[in-house]
């Protein structure tokens, strides 16, 4: 039974935290001590309250726990203390965005896609957070009930108009910040030439076919340019998985692809 003494933001909190695999306390000198008993919250949300007001600031700012939530996310202001340089330690809060499928077992979906002619196969998107149009490379989430692999098959099919026909894992990355948490497995397909299925996923997108050195052309300037228009090309993960493409043979160092890598 929830307890009526502990704000939901708190109690919400401690539930996500735990279930994350968080401890409180501190593990190493000279690191951020996290509080996750409901009267230090209480404390500690107090201390910041009396911080933020006296900067004119709105008190709810300081607000600790679960500030937002959604359907897929939720925005956490965790509780923490910086070690001081005195000894005395100095409250302060650091926003971090949890992902849902991360405590539900869901698995993210990152695929670097190639052609059978040796080109990249690249989604030209709409971002709303920054609204902005970027260059980047695919990806996606397990639905409810959906296992890796069909969410791969859906991935191709709604954002490329393409079925994968062959898939080899590349390595995880994590989030460049570590906001969202969790790993993102990267893998490397392999689809056809030709598109075969109308796109239709939600968000505004197309495709775009690049050799490998129009791809490192666009990633050393930042922006990739089509008919007037520019688009961002500073994708992390896009960026790593290109790497990792690189490092284990994929890319040959000259920019063109060895296909007989994905018969290995």
């Amino acid at each position: 039974m929830e307890n009526i003494n502990v704000p939901y933001r708190h109690s919400r909190y401690i539930e996500i935290m735990t279930t994350r695999g968080y401890k409180a306390g501190q593990e190493r000198a000279g690191e951020t001590r996290l509080v996750m008993d409901p009267d230090e919250l209480r404390r500690h949300e107090e201390l910041l309250v009396e911080m933020w007001t006296k900067k004119g600031l709105p008190a709810e700012f300081a607000r600790v726990g679960v500030v937002w939530e959604s359907p897929w996310f939720s925005v956490i202001n965790q509780a923490i203390f910086y070690p001081g340089k005195d000894g005395r330690e100095i409250a302060s809060g650091h926003i971090d965005v949890v992902w849902y499928g991360e405590a539900r077992g869901e698995k993210s979906v990152f695929l670097l896609s190639f052609t059978e002619d040796g080109r990249l196969l690249m989604n030209r998107t709409y971002r709303t957070t920054i609204r902005r149009w970027t260059l980047e490379c695919i990806g996606t989430i397990t639905g409810p009930g959906e296992n890796f692999e069909k969410a791969v098959e859906r991935c191709a099919r709604e954002k490329l108009g393409r079925q994968v026909l062959v898939l080899k894992p590349l390595g995880n990355c994590l989030d460049e910040r570590g906001v969202m948490g969790a790993a993102v497995p990267m893998h490397a397909a392999l689809v056809p030439n030709a598109q075969s299925h109308e796109l239709v996923d939600w968000e505004p997108r197309d495709t775009e076919l690049l050799a490998i050195s129009e791809v490192n052309e666009a990633f050393r300037q930042g922006k990739f340019l089509k008919n007037g228009e520019e688009y961002l090309c500073v994708d992390g993960y896009t960026g790593f998985a290109l790497r990792q493409a690189e490092l284990q043979g994929l890319i040959r160092p000259d920019g063109s692809v060895d296909m007989y890598w994905f018969s290995h």
